[in-house]
């Protein structure tokens, strides 16, 4: 099958899609987060950021009703008697003060690069904290953390709140618990290509007076029947071959075969890592056409009939068609 690019023989050659396989399924596309476990700042034990020396880096401030001298954010490099379990990721988290009960939800946010798509499923997941009361030999201060302020977790597109868990998990002392927040995109929604947006927020409903935040991680899914791989071909004999790919994002499709099925990962240094392919890991790109549908042509050998498998990949969305037979 060529354009002078594409030929289903042994001696074709386009770059291997993959190398290892796995047993894994990842159609899922992670939204990248700056700083979003907080690791930005190299702390010692017991040491922390605030707001005058930076923050969070990657974080700015959100509070909305002006507190009484501001909220305060910051990294913090998790003392083991605050949360005996230590950082859920890596050494540092997030936290957020305020040391009076206002009732006023203040925290952090961030503006990501990435816009709200449309038929589109988001998971975000978050680890909330609530630390215990603790001597610091570090900074010389007894942190009085007994009760909890509650915590909120907001997905926002522009200025809209999308969903949000709203203090939903009871948190003992000197533990984390994750937080899932879902939202799925439906046709016509009018917040369709708005920023996406996270914020992490401390209630200030009662003492203890902070809130800990850690492995913030945001993943978008297609919804539906994602892409659909049709194939038209002249069979058993060679000649024109066409494949097509329906319901994509209207970006780039890339078209890829192998010798049989599998489950085989994209590497880390292709579009689209971790993606676990319908194919074995003779997978091979055959070519790309953009638009939806996405029509691909080339001239296939005869060889090809009844041997080689064929499968579409969003390189925009990361979604996957369905596997066929090249007949």
């Amino acid at each position: 099958m060529s354009n002078q690019r594409m030929r289903i023989t042994a001696k074709t050659t386009a770059a291997l899609i993959a190398i290892t396989a796995t047993a894994t399924s990842a159609v899922a596309q992670e939204i990248p987060i700056y700083n979003a476990g907080f690791e930005e700042y190299k702390l010692v034990n017991d040491d922390f950021s605030w707001k005058e020396i930076g923050g969070a880096p990657g974080w700015d401030i959100y509070d909305p009703d002006s507190l009484f001298l501001g909220v305060n954010v910051g990294d913090w490099n998790v003392h083991e008697d605050a949360h005996p379990g230590e950082a859920p990721e890596g050494l540092n988290v997030g936290w957020v003060y305020w040391g009076l009960v206002s009732n006023t939800a203040a925290g952090m946010q961030q503006i990501l690069d990435d816009t709200l798509q449309a038929d589109t499923a988001y998971e975000l997941t978050v680890q909330v904290g609530n630390a215990q009361s603790y001597w610091s030999e570090f900074n010389q201060w007894d942190y009085d953390y007994e009760g909890f302020p509650g915590y909120r977790i907001e997905l926002v597109a522009g200025d809209t709140v999308l969903a949000a868990d709203d203090n939903s998990i009871v948190l003992d002392e000197g533990t984390f618990q994750l937080s899932t927040v879902n939202y799925d995109v439906k046709p016509g929604d009018p917040l369709i290509g708005e920023k996406l947006a996270i914020r992490l927020l401390n209630l200030t409903n009662d003492i203890g007076w902070e809130v800990e935040f850690d492995d913030v991680k945001l993943n978008a899914s297609p919804i539906g029947g994602g892409l659909k791989l049709t194939i038209d071909s002249n069979c058993p004999n060679a000649g024109k071959a066409t494949l097509t790919a329906s319901g994509g994002s209207g970006g780039t499709i890339a078209f890829i075969y192998a010798t049989g099925t599998g489950n085989v990962t994209i590497p880390n240094n292709l579009p689209c890592p971790g993606v676990t392919l319908g194919l074995n890991k003779t997978a091979k790109m055959a070519g790309t056409a953009k638009g939806n549908p996405a029509v691909f042509q080339g001239n296939a050998p005869a060889g090809a009939c009844g041997r080689i498998y064929v499968q579409a990949l969003d390189l925009k969305t990361c979604a996957l068609s369905n596997v066929l037979l090249f007949d």
